[in-house]
């Protein structure tokens, strides 16, 4: 396929796979959710460390509107970073909501410098699941809600496979999210009625397709 028939096939499969009824709820709630993280964002300074401690716990560990997380949440809040350390190691991602335009390098350097803090700072394990939402409840322009690695990749891989996106080369969840992502709004993002949350969406229903 050349460029023009790639994007006139996810134009099509985009309008089959998501659909308002099955869409709409998550959507209001993805966006209601990414207002709530950048108004906390805005008033961080001057909030109390309860406060900060109802929102990251929210953030981090609970059901949010970006996306759900299973067991990847589920392990002890003493083996968690304290609510000073935890606002110290996310105070960099949280800051690229206070720029205009997210300069994509300078994220990758943000969220690869923030998931290294947090690893260190946890006891027990590597929750990548974790590190992935916060990244995608921050900047859903640039990565997908598709936060457990296995689902994005089983979507990533179907689009690889069938000629739609170079073949990835190793397992980092941001770089392939980045990607998928620019590919995705080049084929969509000339329609009105669909925005980066409705390609976030688009790229898990892919994900339950394959994996279906």
């Amino acid at each position: 396929m050349n460029e023009e028939q790639k994007k006139e096939a996810i134009k099509k499969l985009f309008d089959v796979v998501v659909k308002p009824t099955d869409s709409d709820s998550w959507l209001d709630e993805a966006r209601a959710y990414h207002e709530e993280v950048r108004t906390f964002a805005k008033n961080a300074p001057t909030l109390t460390d309860p406060e900060k401690k109802k929102f990251f716990d929210k953030f981090l560990y609970k059901k949010n509107g970006t996306a759900g997380l299973g067991q990847s949440a589920s392990f002890s809040e003493e083996n968690r970073p304290d609510i000073k350390k935890t606002t110290e190691i996310f105070s960099g991602l949280l800051g690229l909501l206070r720029e205009k335009d997210v300069d994509e390098d300078k994220a990758r350097d943000v969220c690869a410098q923030m998931r290294k803090d947090y690893y260190a700072a946890i006891k027990d394990r590597k929750p990548a699941a974790i590190v992935n939402r916060a990244i995608a409840s921050v900047l859903p322009q640039l990565v997908s809600a598709a936060v457990k690695e296995r689902d994005f990749f089983q979507a990533y891989d179907w689009f690889s496979e069938n000629g739609y996106v170079d073949a990835r080369t190793d397992d980092d969840w941001y770089r392939w999210n980045i990607v998928l992502m620019k590919f995705l709004k080049g084929c969509l993002g000339d329609r009105a009625d669909v925005d980066v949350y409705k390609i976030s969406h688009f790229v898990w229903r892919v994900h339950e397709l394959v994996d279906g």
